[in-house]
């Protein structure tokens, strides 16, 4: 903990709680507000993924709400986007001065690392859409026409977005569970065969095609961050042993 740190009673942490909730609920409508200026030029980027599929698949508004709703949708998801290296900042302020220095100096990589992960899974969810809904189209039957609800449209893209960049998290979790004491190498290690099952199950159930090659593109990053998720484990538990022993030894100085 910070020696210098000025000692602070409950209701002063509180205030302070309070306060930069306060500037991150700015941050996150401030981001939403200023988006709506640009959501013409988002919405034609969540479109995007339907590529050679616009002759064929019909885009529909059924209700006077929808497109609102749709903007709302956009308004919500790129004030997070927008307002979350403030929301980030807040966070690091906030706990910092209750930190050991090894903890801190951690702080700030778990963060970056946080945003960075989900940043990937929720890019790498967008790049395979245009071939997730070709199957979902070729899946369908002759003759019936492809009418979609644009609200229903942009709540699964960015649905399917967000929780690929939610499971893209896992080494961050293993991280924080291992640190902790939770998670083990040898453990991950001896789980690895049925973390690796679940992870196709879980790529069956996202996946609606029956192709296995389709399954096996979304598994294949989810099983290689279960393999980054033990090496995580392993370097934290690699550096607690070191502390130990350096305390081990000044103790018995």
């Amino acid at each position: 903990m910070k020696d210098d740190a000025p000692l602070l009673s409950f209701w002063d942490h509180l205030e302070e709680l309070r306060w930069r909730i306060v500037k991150s609920i700015l941050a996150l409508l401030i981001g939403g507000i200023l988006s709506l200026f640009f959501s013409d030029r988002i919405l034609a980027l969540l479109l995007l993924p339907l590529g050679e599929l616009r002759g064929t698949v019909h885009l529909v508004n059924l209700s006077p709400l929808s497109m609102v709703m749709v903007r709302l949708y956009i308004a919500i998801v790129a004030g997070l986007l927008a307002g979350l290296p403030v929301i980030v900042y807040q966070v690091w302020s906030f706990v910092v001065p209750g930190l050991y220095p090894h903890e801190r100096r951690a702080v700030p990589w778990v963060l970056i690392s946080t945003f960075l992960l989900f940043v990937i899974g929720a890019s790498l969810s967008y790049a395979i859409m245009p071939f997730l809904f070709k199957v979902l189209v070729e899946a369908g039957y002759q003759g019936v026409e492809n009418f979609w609800n644009i609200r229903e449209y942009m709540g699964f893209l960015l649905g399917f977005m967000g929780a690929f960049g939610v499971v893209f998290e896992m080494p961050v979790a293993v991280y924080i569970l291992s640190v902790v004491g939770i998670a083990t190498p040898t453990g991950l290690r001896r789980s690895r065969k049925y973390a690796i099952v679940l992870i196709f199950v879980i790529s069956a159930v996202l996946t609606p095609s029956p192709d296995p090659f389709s399954q096996i593109a979304m598994a294949l990053p989810l099983v290689a961050l279960f393999e980054v998720s033990i090496g995580v484990s392993a370097l934290v538990h690699r550096r607690k042993k070191r502390r130990r022993e350096a305390a081990e030894a000044e103790n018995a100085q």
